[in-house]
């Protein structure tokens, strides 16, 4: 922690009866965690959370070919440099997905001054297998060499890279975790959230998971929140602003479904329900939790309930 929340840590370590909840924030970067291994943590940390999905062998191709590239190689003529970038081809072979590595000259303004095509990389849904070779017989040798390596460097990652998430999977887990939990975001834009005492043991595995079994350069800290007029307020209003935010958004998601007047799936319906039921005792725990009626959303969240129940008619039986 900062400095100076270290000295608000010690200055609170003794009045755990004065807290009104917890903190938290986390960063996360370089992940890099096999599924099955991701699954045992959260199994050895007794969270209950949902994890994400296997994640399929193409879409780690389409990630890693993506990201697969050489920029601003010298060349023999002074200024003049050679990018080397992996690009889609407009093929459409149900099997097979093929990406191209190709080589632009460009000078040292970045005006392209030459464009080739050098090597095919094929990713084969059938069995994940990766095949690769120059377009033709006529690339050049220093083309041929930087398509090869740009070539295996795809096939190494993707290799060590099959059934492994990352960053983004796990922080989107993390940041659905919070919220299952009940936590609020305090500051715009998300990044640090409130939880409640009743969360404590959440909030702390959660804490474990991400700072001792995750690995990478990934950090979870929480600090005690002193219960006080003013740290009430801050709650308050950020949950508000929240639940306001949602609530328009299913307000707009069912004034859509209404204009359209195309019946709507019974299971379409049932999530929305879904997620009004959740506004509702989300505002009950934090109306208990700051011992204040939040009379502004659960008037918004009226509005909700009965939006819900001029869409029922038009639900597909």
């Amino acid at each position: 922690a900062l400095p100076i929340l270290a000295i608000y840590e010690s200055q609170v370590a003794n009045k755990k009866e004065a807290y009104l909840g917890y903190l938290g924030w986390y960063t996360l970067s370089g992940v890099k965690i096999k599924h099955e291994d991701l699954i045992a943590f959260l199994n050895k940390r007794n969270l209950n959370i949902v994890a994400p999905s296997v994640p399929q062998d193409v879409d780690i191709f389409r990630r890693i070919s993506s990201n697969a590239e050489l920029r601003k190689v010298p060349t023999s003529l002074e200024g003049t440099f050679q990018n080397y970038l992996v690009r889609s081809t407009d093929e459409r072979d149900p099997d097979t997905i093929r990406r191209l590595i190709v080589c632009e000259t460009v000078d040292k303004k970045g005006k392209r001054l030459s464009y080739e095509e050098v090597y095919y990389i094929d990713f084969k849904r059938i069995d994940s297998s990766i095949q690769f070779g120059p377009v033709n017989t006529s690339v050049s040798p220093e083309l041929n060499f930087f398509g090869n390596k740009i070539c295996q460097e795809i096939v190494s990652d993707f290799q060590s890279w099959q059934g492994c998430l990352n960053s983004q999977s796990i922080r989107e887990m993390i940041r659905r975790a919070l919220l299952r939990f009940g936590a609020t975001k305090v500051r715009d834009g998300g990044g640090v959230y409130f939880v409640s005492n009743s969360q404590t043991s959440n909030l702390n595995s959660l804490e474990l998971f991400v700072n001792e079994d995750l690995g990478g350069n990934s950090n979870f800290h929480s600090l005690p929140l002193v219960d006080d007029n003013k740290q009430r307020d801050m709650i308050r209003r950020a949950f508000e602003a929240e639940t306001t935010e949602a609530v328009d958004a299913i307000l707009a998601e069912i004034q859509e479904l209404s204009k359209s007047k195309r019946p709507i799936s019974s299971n379409r319906y049932a999530n929305l329900i879904t997620e009004y039921q959740e506004l509702c005792k989300k505002s009950s725990d934090y109306s208990a939790l700051l011992e204040n009626a939040l009379g502004e959303t659960d008037s918004r969240i009226t509005i909700v309930q009965s939006a819900l129940i001029g869409l029922r008619n038009n639900v597909r039986d």
